[in-house]
């Protein structure tokens, strides 16, 4: 039961830091914020490039 806590703490604090770790924004060439779609297993580059922005 420990072992399942311990996992289960740890998991939850890597998922934690991972969601607060994208600090970029995707901008367009005048720098106003462009709106992306979170896709599931693309990256946030890819998200930006398709929405026709650049990561600042």
């Amino acid at each position: 039961m420990k072992k399942i806590l311990l996992f289960a703490i740890i998991l939850g604090g890597a998922v934690a830091f991972t969601s607060c770790s994208k600090d970029e924004e995707c901008v367009d060439g005048s720098g106003n914020k462009v709106d992306t779609v979170d896709i599931p297993g693309v990256d946030f580059a890819t998200e930006c490039a398709a929405a026709g922005g650049t990561l600042e």
